[in-house]
């Protein structure tokens, strides 16, 4: 009840918090405090920083989140508090190795999402002996080496997005007047979707490619670059050669001449269309202003971005070499 969070000052973990973070080993954040009622009313126990929090009920078991505590809280019941004995364990040592058990394995009933503390505690790790901690405290500091870098590659993608700065020499208009929609061959609905395919099937979801099909006779030829547009959900892509529609919720939109489609990508990307909820957005997209450049102009302005975004794309093939790196970490001391 809202009683026990009124004036609150204690921080009280959620799963949301937890599933929010996804993976942490130094957790600050949690959204709800409450106040001393609860703790006195509902004997609410204090974990302290260094707890590793594990999902054992709800939806959010499944998705294996989990962080390590960076200051004292109090946690909601859904999230099982594991409390290092740190002459034995090193809280990060365990954490780590526990990023690497799956929910599901270790769930007695895969149709309903819950643990008891007994299994969690059931959990096998390999423990190097206490003459042996050093052990632990050389693969938390490899792995801490590889996490920094990731941090620091994730802090690229999650900043970037490509700039278009506009000059006033450029021609104004409104975007129905220099783009048309296309209406697709075919809609496949999600259940028609397979996991491999020579086409691509594309909807309106943040996935790139929802799915895949080998029938020619439903798609839709891009040629060499044409923009999807996301009708309820405002994302954008960019896709050349055939391809798919993915049921209803996507408009396909053609440059007109001279606008060169991958400008106009850009430039939705640069200038996005804010959602309103779950409701159509083309209409509203249709009356937006966007300024073209020279074509010229244009390509130049797309190499540029092309160039930013490829050392983006390196980033990301920076972070998954540092996660096989943190694998093969922990893979050694689940193998010695």
């Amino acid at each position: 009840g809202a009683e026990y969070f009124d004036e609150g000052i204690f921080p009280f973990i959620r799963t949301a918090d937890v599933g929010k973070a996804h993976r942490s080993d130094k957790f600050i954040g949690a959204k709800d405090k409450v106040n001393q009622r609860a703790v006195d009313e509902k004997n609410l126990r204090l974990f302290p920083a260094g707890t590793i929090l594990f999902p054992k009920s709800g939806a959010s078991t499944f998705l294996n989140h989990r962080v390590i505590m960076g200051e004292p809280a109090y946690v909601t019941s859904h999230l099982a508090g594991i409390i290092c004995d740190e002459s034995k364990a090193l809280p990060k040592y365990v954490y780590n190795l526990l990023c690497q058990v799956d929910a599901r394995d270790i769930t007695p009933d895969q149709a309903y999402p819950s643990l008891r503390l007994t299994e969690i505690g059931g959990i096998e790790i390999p423990l190097p002996s206490l003459e042996m901690q050093k052990v632990q405290q050389e693969m938390v500091a490899e792995i801490e080496s590889y996490q920094r870098v990731i941090d620091g590659a994730r802090a690229v993608i999650d900043n970037w997005q490509p700039r278009i700065p506009i000059s006033q020499e450029w021609r104004a208009t409104i975007f129905s007047e220099v783009t048309e929609s296309v209406t697709p061959t075919a809609k496949l609905k999600s259940t028609q979707f397979c996991e491999s395919g020579p086409y691509q099937i594309i909807d309106q979801s943040q996935k790139n490619v929802a799915g895949y099909t080998d029938d020619e006779s439903t798609t839709t030829d891009a040629g060499n670059g044409i923009v999807i547009f996301g009708d309820h959900t405002c994302t954008v892509k960019f896709v050349v050669g055939k391809f798919v529609q993915g049921a209803d919720g996507i408009k396909i939109i053609k440059a007109k001449d001279g606008l060169d489609s991958k400008f106009l990508y850009y430039w939705m990307k640069a200038h996005p269309l804010q959602s309103t909820g779950y409701n159509r957005h083309y209409s509203e997209l249709q009356r937006t202003s966007i300024s073209i450049p020279p074509l010229e102009t244009q390509q130049a302005i797309i190499t540029e971005i092309e160039a930013e975004q490829a050392i983006v794309n390196a980033n990301r093939e920076l972070i998954e070499r540092m996660e096989k790196r943190i694998a093969a970490a922990i893979g050694r001391v689940w193998t010695s």
